[in-house]
């Protein structure tokens, strides 16, 4: 794992206020969340999207993410549950299986994107779905310092039908978004 991506790294990134995700980007996710199910988002920031998938789709949600900084926030300020976890390693204090898992703009910043993926398929549930949202093919490591790779459908596809018996590509702008069926 590089320097940028250790939870020093992103406590300060958080504390500061310089990380924001397109809203473009939220509302594609969003809307390819069905309603009433249990959500899983490794990387969750401060919970922005679980807060809104709980109060206007009434899933029942969990974040994950590197900064204890950003996970505290999530449950002081919006009510979200969620552990801190490094999702290089990947282990749940929780015991439980999930209907989605949402990886929004964390697989560019993993070591090793097929463990992570290996991992998070054993988290859903059968029939379960993964969204997963990373920038095409842009932001490679040299330009932000936190990644470690870059993607375009091709790669991405590649690293999902792995896992997957079915994708659906629902890039929008310079994101690929990507839902995946188990």
């Amino acid at each position: 794992m590089n320097n940028s991506n250790t939870t020093e790294y992103w406590n300060n990134s958080w504390i500061t206020g310089r990380k924001k995700f397109p809203k473009y980007t939220l509302k594609v996710i969003r809307d390819l969340v069905p309603e009433n199910s249990e959500v899983l988002e490794i990387g969750c920031g401060y919970g922005k999207l679980l807060k809104w998938l709980k109060d206007y789709k009434n899933c029942d949600v969990y974040g994950v993410d590197i900064s204890d900084v950003a996970i505290k926030a999530a449950k002081e300020r919006l009510g979200i549950e969620g552990e801190v976890c490094n999702a290089e390693n990947l282990v749940l204090k929780i015991d439980r299986k999930f209907d989605v898992v949402i990886a929004s703009h964390l697989l560019e910043h993993l070591d090793n994107d097929e463990e992570f993926i290996n991992k998070c398929v054993k988290l859903l549930k059968p029939k379960g779905v993964m969204i997963v949202a990373v920038p095409d093919n842009c932001s490679y490591p040299e330009e932000t310092g936190e990644h470690v790779r870059k993607y375009d459908e091709q790669s991405l596809t590649a690293l999902l039908v792995k896992y997957f018996y079915e994708l659906e590509n629902h890039s929008y702008k310079n994101h690929l978004i990507f839902r995946a069926k188990i």
